[in-house]
């Protein structure tokens, strides 16, 4: 398809576009084309939404009016917005697509957040096609997600200089950027859930070991999982146990030496223990 819009053409005179590009919260922006924005064709009905638009266009154009008395600052601010709705016509255009293509494989737009989509680019959009509706957003092609954009400096342009459809139309027209959703991509990231399991009963029997330790628990039995089943008794009320047992560091019952006879330690031993 011919190009129209080539840009080579830019005017060495195109002081305002050059100015406001530059600034670093138009990072997302491409520069139009000043034979663009000279064709009527590509201006019809933005009066309707850009007040003062002749005198916007003509400070865009750096054609300075002396007997306009409008407020410059406002003039300014009609011409950003001007710029805007231009700048969304121009991404429709081959030119416009190319400029984005460029960005687009830099990496320009930020990567996906996401793990699963393994520093997927991301492609501008908008909210709405109207100004005032919303910030700049970026599209996932991987994930088909919208999110906001983590740079504040970059995140403050408003939305509709890219509209809603842009991301959409840039991957009809560059299928070859479309990535396969059916692709599983390798995040390095195993869930084990058994790991998991015994992560918590390690812990619990911790715990548990140590409120032996402290002569808050007593240890009953195990069961099949190893797991103690411990019931409460009130702390001894010396260092020596009752029982004539006393526990190790790991929590275990270490039937040693006591100070009581074997047969009253199995006694008090048995008595104290219910039934099973």
């Amino acid at each position: 398809m011919t190009d129209m819009y080539s840009e080579s053409e830019s005017s060495s005179e195109d002081y305002w576009i050059k100015s406001w590009i530059s600034e670093p919260k138009n990072y997302f922006l491409v520069r139009v084309p000043q034979s663009f924005i000279l064709d009527e064709f590509n201006l019809f009905g933005l009066s309707r939404y850009v007040f003062h638009c002749e005198e916007a266009l003509s400070a865009l154009l750096d054609e300075e009016d002396e007997d306009s008395e409008s407020d410059l600052q406002l003039i300014d601010l009609e011409a950003q917005k001007l710029y805007g709705y231009i700048h969304q016509r121009f991404l429709t255009t081959s030119a416009g697509l190319r400029e984005v293509k460029y960005k687009y494989k830099k990496k320009q737009f930020g990567v996906c957040p996401r793990l699963s989509c393994c520093d997927q680019p991301l492609l501008p959009c908008g909210l709405s096609e109207s100004f005032g509706k919303g910030t700049v957003h970026v599209f996932c092609p991987r994930c088909e997600n919208v999110y906001f954009v983590l740079n504040r400096e970059k995140g403050v342009i408003d939305g509709a200089n890219f509209g809603p459809a842009f991301p959409h139309l840039f991957l009809m027209t560059y299928p070859e950027y479309r990535p396969d959703t059916s692709e599983k991509n390798e995040t390095g990231f195993e869930p084990i859930v058994q790991s998991l399991h015994l992560l918590k009963t390690t812990y619990i029997q911790q715990i548990r070991a140590q409120q032996i330790r402290e002569g808050v628990l007593r240890e009953t039995f195990l069961n099949s999982d190893e797991t103690a089943h411990v019931t409460p008794f009130p702390s001894p009320a010396s260092s020596t146990s009752p029982f004539g047992y006393h526990t190790t560091d790991s929590g275990k019952i270490d039937f040693g030496e006591s100070e009581s006879s074997s047969e009253s330690f199995s006694t008090s031993f048995s008595s104290s223990f219910p039934d099973h």
